[in-house]
């Protein structure tokens, strides 16, 4: 195996959590492998992150209009590690829309919760690729910003420099 996916799966309901754990694990293949851990409350994701390396959080997420647990823990992970990708399973049937919103909140991807152990393997390594890439090009952004401030310093410098000459100046 080349390369193991941690995934931390956080689910309300504990047995679906480690089921669907077995399910991603179960999926791995020569190339890719796949170590879970379960976590029988969104509230508790956080606390879990700060003390358990992850490369990616697999969440199971209401989205009654009156839970708002669901929201504020993908929004405190989030925050709090921007970095880690989040993949949502949601019932089937959530509207496109809601759907759309929680990518919008920072999600990677959205998932039905039907899917099975591959299809869950699937989405969690493509949104791990998809999250590392889009960090490689956040960070290129930076460096070039860097770059940029650097050479506008050393530019008026010269024309600074330049202006005194003309004048006399050194």
């Amino acid at each position: 195996m080349d390369k193991t996916i941690r995934a931390v799966i956080a689910d309300n309901d504990a047995a679906r959590a480690c089921a669907l754990a077995e399910q991603i694990e179960g999926a791995g293949d020569a190339r890719v492998g796949f170590e879970t851990a379960c976590i029988s409350s969104l509230a508790d994701l956080v606390d879990h992150l700060a003390k358990n390396p992850s490369d990616v959080v697999l969440a199971h997420v209401s989205l009654d209009a009156g839970d708002k647990e669901s929201t504020e823990a993908v929004s405190r992970v989030n925050h709090q590690y921007p970095d880690l990708p989040q993949v949502l399973l949601v019932a089937p049937g959530t509207a496109l829309e809601q759907q759309v919103e929680w990518v919008h909140r920072g999600a990677q991807d959205v998932i039905e919760d039907t899917a099975d152990g591959a299809a869950l393997a699937r989405s969690i390594r493509l949104s791990v690729e998809r999250k590392h890439l889009v960090n490689d090009v956040q960070q290129a952004l930076r460096l070039e910003q860097e770059t940029v401030v650097k050479m506008q310093g050393f530019i008026d410098e010269l024309v600074g420099y330049a202006t005194r000459s003309s004048m006399g100046e050194r």
